[in-house]
């Protein structure tokens, strides 16, 4: 029993580790993210979508984007 409220709590750590990604990012790139990627669903689409447009981005933005892919196990596109 208490193996599982080790598990439940770490697991809940873990998912407000990420709700606290998903919200810093939209806080420092909510002009860009409605400028470029309005249109997208997902967390990881407005990921990718913010990685294409990179050189249009404030730094800020793109260094909470980064933050965010690393956190999430994603990784950058190449620009190919």
């Amino acid at each position: 029993m208490k193996t599982i409220l080790i598990i439940l709590a770490l697991s809940l750590n873990s998912y407000a580790a990420n709700t606290k990604n998903d919200a810093s990012l939209a806080k420092a790139c909510a002009i860009e993210i409605k400028k470029f990627c309005a249109k997208e669903k997902s967390d990881t689409d407005i990921y990718n979508c913010l990685e294409k447009h990179e050189k249009k981005i404030s730094k800020n933005c793109d260094e909470a984007n980064e933050y965010y892919g690393q956190a999430n196990g994603l990784e950058k596109k190449d620009d190919k």
